[in-house]
């Protein structure tokens, strides 16, 4: 009987994974794969076989990409797998090879220690099965005989339920144990001492004394939020230009304290280290502002551009995996307020528009629940307010071309195609996905610094009687003409493919990339250049 295992190619001790017809397995960091590595998502990748046609729809899950036979597969994107392609769960790391084997040639898992529940299991089948028959071997013997299948349902049936009773009697023994693990994180050894951490070059974490962890998080933004100047101006003159937003704010947060919730600041201060003793004036003031609350806070401390920049969610993911004593957060019992609400001028009387909307899509990307320091403290009614013209959410996670539909995409004869749109719109992502596979020369201005050396490299490749395509930017009339004459040269067809995406779509997928994908191909692309597109 034939069967579809992915074989792990770097460690042999590694079991093969058995996929199971129709049936959809989640892949990624965990004891199955044996990853440990937090790049890699719980939930990484996800996989379906399909036996009948030989192939294995594999969709991309976690934010950080996986791969197919070196090509990048990136979030929500789904490809066809085949037999001996390779899968590497992260990026070109933990590979596996997808292979159609008879069952037969299936190397068995290693053994792991079993529960006393699973030899309960088989002890109680041995029983089971011996009294269907004076003797084991009739057992299998008589497979055929109906009152043996009869038999033998039964002992299935009560196999299955006690199955099901030992899985009630570990959830029962979990659920316990994570009550107990709730009421540790509210009444827990609290920490000795006040200390900061710096887990890497763009995060400082700071731990107060007596601070304990807890399954309800209350987040708090800084400035705005938690304190204003002195001052009165904007922008704090000094470390000490600061004081308590208002009155109900250490009142507010006593009551929370009280309530055995755990207080955390997320604070986004980009000009941290540019400036020398900066960061230790600033440790000084966080040290001040939580001796003035005079209540244990742990405070995230974001420098830079960056995955930690809010609204990106490093500072709250470090908190959940790192800072919070592995106890799991319940977001139905945490929240966070924030002064950057994305409110317009006059959203009440004298009031300016908001800076920004980022901690409002801080608290969406967390999925929290989110108000503002009026809404919070002082119970004002909720304002109006707007979030950004693009929402991520409303993108399709389906691609237009699978692996049915692809071979439309590609001309019977030689030609050439050239892609139109922003910078960050998807032009390469979409070359290697679609068209550089199937032999297509990739033409691109970034590797080849003008566009001089791109006519070149479009005459060379066509010379040769391959088709290429042009990804640049070919934002306008001239920039385009130039391709279409070459191709009219050549005597072949040009087709022109526009990526029809806004300004702020493009800025979206310019900011993820930088955050999250790490992109080696790309340099970032500042917003002077994508406006300066849009003008053209």
């Amino acid at each position: 009987m034939e069967c579809c295992i992915l074989r792990s190619v770097v460690n042999n001790s590694h079991a093969n994974i058995l996929l199971k017809d129709g049936e959809t397995l989640l892949l990624g960091r965990g004891p199955l794969t044996q990853i440990k590595d937090k790049k890699c998502s719980r939930n990484q990748v996800e996989v379906k076989l399909d036996l009948n046609s030989k192939q294995v729809e594999l969709r991309q899950i976690g934010p950080n990409p996986s791969s197919i036979d070196g090509k990048l597969l990136f979030q929500n994107h789904t490809v066809t797998v085949h037999n001996g392609q390779t899968l590497c769960i992260l990026r070109n790391e933990y590979p596996y090879v997808v292979e159609f084997v008879n069952m037969g040639h299936v190397v068995s898992p290693p053994k792991h220690k079993r529960s006393s529940e699973d030899l309960e299991i088989d002890q109680r089948k041995t029983k089971l099965l011996k009294g269907c028959s004076n003797n084991e071997s009739s057992i299998f013997s008589a497979i055929n005989d109906p009152d043996e299948d009869e038999r033998l349902k039964l002992v299935d049936d009560e196999l299955v339920q006690l199955r099901e009773n030992s899985v009630k009697h570990r959830s029962s023994l979990e659920r316990n144990s994570f009550k107990t693990l709730y009421s540790i994180s509210n009444h827990s050894t609290p920490a000795l001492q006040s200390e900061w951490q710096e887990p890497n070059k763009n995060l400082l974490v700071f731990v107060s004394k007596d601070l304990t962890s807890s399954n309800s998080i209350c987040g708090f933004d800084l400035d705005g939020t938690i304190i204003r100047t002195k001052s009165g101006k904007v922008f704090p003159k000094d470390f000490d230009d600061w004081k308590i937003l208002c009155p109900e704010v250490k009142s507010k947060l006593k009551k929370l304290h009280d309530n055995h919730s755990k207080i955390v600041f997320f604070t986004n201060q980009k000009s941290l280290g540019q400036l020398q003793g900066s960061i230790v004036g600033f440790k000084r003031k966080i040290e001040n502002i939580v001796k003035e609350l005079n209540l244990p806070i742990q405070v995230f401390v974001s420098m830079g551009n960056g995955i930690y920049r809010k609204p990106a969610l490093g500072m709250w993911e470090h908190l959940l995996e790192r800072a919070n004593d592995d106890i799991p957060v319940n977001l139905n019992d945490s929240f966070y307020v924030g002064d950057a609400a994305g409110r317009e001028a006059k959203w009440a009387l004298g009031k300016k528009k908001d800076f920004s909307v980022s901690d409002r899509l801080f608290a969406i990307n967390a999925g929290l629940k989110f108000y503002t320091p009026e809404e919070f403290f002082l119970g004002w009614k909720t304002a109006g307010f707007k979030l950004p013209s693009f929402d991520p959410r409303s993108v399709s996670s389906r691609s237009l071309f699978d692996s049915q539909n692809e071979n439309s995409l590609i001309a019977p004869n030689q030609e050439l195609v050239v892609l139109v749109g922003f910078p960050a719109s998807g032009k390469t992502f979409f070359a290697q996905s679609h068209l550089i596979k199937h032999g297509y020369v990739h033409i691109n201005r970034d590797s080849l610094k003008s566009w001089t050396k791109c006519i070149a490299e479009c005459k060379s490749a066509l010379s040769k009687g391959n088709s290429a395509v042009v990804d640049n930017t070919n934002p306008d009339i001239d920039s385009r003409k130039r391709f279409v004459a070459v191709a009219q040269e050549f005597g072949i067809p040009c087709r022109c493919f526009w990526f029809n995406i806004t300004l702020e779509h493009a800025k979206h997928n310019n900011r993820f990339r930088q955050l999250t994908l790490h992109d080696v191909v790309h340099a970032h692309v500042n917003d002077i250049v994508l406006n300066s597109y849009k003008c053209e």
